[in-house]
């Protein structure tokens, strides 16, 4: 990611609104005339508009489609980015405009919702940026896929919704109406370091209600139980939790170790999203907190989940270890050398916790119960850079090449959105999928 530094501006991102593109789009006129509302109050302000432009072998540069709506004209001195991937930053000088335009939080607008618009905001924020994606102000086609009729309103409502809830650490997407909601001139503009506002006051009362359920006893119902608690400087939920079982409940049942993001122990499921207790401050997340266990893995009781044995069943069924070229490793022998740059990007993907939060928030992984998730492809991808290991791409393809393994992700990309290690999934799974695709086509 790139580290941003000395920037505290906001710039507006226009993508794609080309004739072509929005030609049969959903609402093609309202949306056109509210990103235009949207550059008019851009300029007002004197908030600096990029505008992103699409080429390719369908769609040709200098061609009548190709070109930007006729409603839309970018002003003088106003940058034109040119791309052929659905990132706007992919392949292209975006990340220098935006620096020379001192701009680190993103008003974005524009079309495909589902493909450029999406992978825009999933790339500005893997680079640091906060993004805002104007809910009312982007669009796409109805389509359909494997069967399943896709609208584009539902396209567009359900990108509003997980968008708006997207958060990393440092960084934040939100989602806002044009004309309601949010005020271009009025964005939060934090810095990658910075703390969200607080929403409890240290001394205020909390709120904690905790879905139990114990399936050892035959006479336990699931039901929500609520706890009242103090807030206190620097609490977390793991330290809310333990003052709940040592002074309210002795018989809450919940998991932890570490209390410091290594264990992965206290994942939950807090307000709706997937993360650790203990990386939580109950400042943030307040005054009302639900908590609920992790789906997927089975349930010991209250909100205590047994990862492990999911975990250990999918490691040995991905044979996760490295496959060396002798049978007994003669241990009295000097480490095999590697150059830094690999052992880096090794070590980047080992520092998976297997928590079970991309697990928990995988749709694919609710629906088929061999689904290997996105911790079994990053598993895949790490094996498959380490020289040490002796396996190719027809071993792995034999490993996770079916609807079980990387093509049965559904690209919602929920695990790289929840990961508490913010590790790149979104990368890795588009990685192995490549490379397994090519294997399975050419061999």
């Amino acid at each position: 990611m790139t580290t941003i530094k000395g920037r505290t501006g906001t710039a507006v991102i226009v993508i794609d609104v080309q004739t072509a593109v929005v030609e049969q789009a959903h609402d093609r006129d309202g949306v056109v005339a509210r990103i235009a509302a949207v550059v008019g109050k851009a300029r007002d302000a004197q908030v600096p508009v990029v505008w992103v432009q699409h080429s390719d072998d369908e769609l040709v540069r200098d061609t009548p489609g190709w070109r930007i709506v006729g409603e839309l004209t970018p002003a003088a001195g106003e940058p034109v980015v040119h791309k052929s991937f659905g990132d706007s930053f992919e392949g292209t000088d975006l990340e220098g405009v935006l620096d020379r335009l001192g701009a680190a939080q993103l008003v974005v607008t524009g079309a495909q919702t589902d493909f450029c618009v999406r992978s825009t905001l999933h790339g500005a924020v893997a680079r640091g940026y906060d993004a805002l994606l104007v809910s009312d102000a982007h669009t796409t086609n109805d389509a359909e896929w494997d069967g399943t009729e896709m609208p584009a309103a539902s396209v567009i409502a359900h990108t509003n919704m997980y968008w708006h809830w997207h958060r990393a650490p440092g960084r934040r997407g939100a989602e806002g109406r044009l004309m309601t909601e949010h005020r271009i001139t009025l964005l939060p503009r934090q810095g990658r370091d910075a703390a969200p506002p607080a929403r409890v006051r240290d001394g205020e009362r909390l709120t904690i209600k905790v879905l139990r359920y114990n399936p050892a006893d035959p006479a336990s119902v699931p039901h929500l139980q609520g706890y009242e608690l103090e807030q206190s400087p620097g609490m977390t939920l793991f330290i809310a939790l333990n003052e709940i079982r040592d002074r309210l409940d002795p018989s809450l049942q919940f998991d932890f170790v570490c209390r410091a993001g290594i264990c992965g122990s206290c994942a939950m499921v807090i307000n709706g999203r997937p993360t650790l207790a203990c990386r939580t401050l109950t400042r943030d997340v307040g005054p009302e907190i639900v908590l609920a266990p992790l789906p997927v893995f089975e349930l010991i009781g209250d909100l205590s989940v047994d990862t492990g044995k999911w975990m250990r069943a999918q490691s040995e069924r991905l044979a996760a270890w490295v496959h060396l070229r002798e049978d007994e490793p003669d241990l009295t022998r000097l480490e095999q050398r590697m150059e830094p740059e690999l052992a880096e990007r090794i070590f980047e993907l080992d520092r998976c916790i297997e928590c079970g939060c991309c697990v928990a928030a995988c749709g694919t992984a609710r629906m088929r119960a061999d689904f290997v998730g996105a911790v079994g492809i990053n598993k895949i991808a790490r094996f498959r850079l380490d020289p040490r290991d002796t396996r190719d791409d027809a071993a792995f393809y034999e490993l996770v090449g079916d609807d079980d393994g990387v093509f049965g992700c559904m690209s919602l990309l929920a695990c790289h959105d929840v990961c508490p290690k913010d590790l790149p999934l979104q990368t890795q799974i588009a990685y192995v999928r490549r490379k397994m695709a090519a294997q399975g086509f050419g061999g």
